[in-house]
């Protein structure tokens, strides 16, 4: 378990510091670097519980190639999809307030669940024989069952209050932690989902899953049209103006506003 901490850690660190570099114009953020270390370090614990030899099968030469370079190239690889599907930030990512978004958003949450589902039963089989596996499966089914039903009544009982999002670190650490088998395919989707993990917390770091969307304000086109714009302006660092170019990814073509920090 020791060697594969230090390699993670370490890949993990070179990833956010490249992630910065390019997406982030070097804005380092040392939160999010110990987000990521402490998520990485809590994902090679856990699944090196189940099985015994698991650094010595990690460390094979084949293995530990696909763990690396899949940890790698998710990392990368992950915020392009989105573009290439031509997405908007609602309908590419998880995010829910009623059932309508459900509905709207079905494909995107049976594609997700098939694929968790398929991963969970296919180590769950490779851990029959092994009875520690089984009972880190059954346990982790569990605690998945449970956090999907408390989302499922939260945002149930607070329609169009509260906002359920599934962010993309949180799907990439629930299924890391579900690959506990010592198979290539299970290593495969490991290190990707990994990768997705490091990614998402690199840019974003922890934010809630089930939150109350703010309001800061509104503006008026000339069209008599109203957009709201959220928390991104209540949270200004220093008195300055902010020029708001977008509004829940809608463009303002032909307004000139501003928003003071007071």
């Amino acid at each position: 378990m020791e060697r594969i901490i230090y390699l993670s850690v370490a890949l993990s660190i070179i990833l956010w510091f490249v992630i910065t570099i390019i997406r982030m114009d070097s804005r380092y953020n040392l939160n999010n670097a110990l987000d990521v270390i402490f998520n990485v370090t809590v994902v090679v614990i856990v699944t090196s519980l189940p099985e015994k030899n698991r650094e010595k099968y990690l460390f094979q030469p084949f293995n530990l190639l696909i763990y690396i370079f899949s940890l790698v190239i998710s990392a990368f690889v992950f915020p392009y999809i989105g573009v290439l599907l031509g997405h908007n930030d609602k309908n590419f990512y998880m995010q829910y307030r009623n059932k309508e978004d459900f509905d709207e958003l079905f494909v995107e949450f049976v594609v997700i669940f098939g694929f968790f589902g398929v991963t969970f039963i296919s180590n769950a089989r490779c851990q029959q024989h092994n009875l520690k596996g089984l009972q880190y499966m059954r346990v982790y089914g569990f605690i998945i069952a449970i956090c999907i039903i408390l989302c499922v009544i939260t945002i149930t009982l607070n329609s169009n209050e509260k906002k359920l999002h599934i962010h993309h670190y949180v799907v990439g650490f629930a299924f890391a932690v579900c690959n506990v088998s010592n198979h290539p395919l299970s290593i495969l989707v490991l290190g990707s989902a990994m990768g997705v993990m490091v990614e998402g917390l690199t840019m974003h770091g922890v934010f809630p899953t089930i939150y109350t969307p703010s309001n800061c304000g509104k503006i008026q086109n000339r069209y008599g049209k109203v957009y709201i714009y959220k928390h991104f302006c209540c949270s200004l660092q220093e008195r300055g103006h902010v020029q708001i170019c977008t509004v829940d990814n809608k463009p303002l073509s032909g307004i000139n506003c501003t928003s003071s920090y007071h």
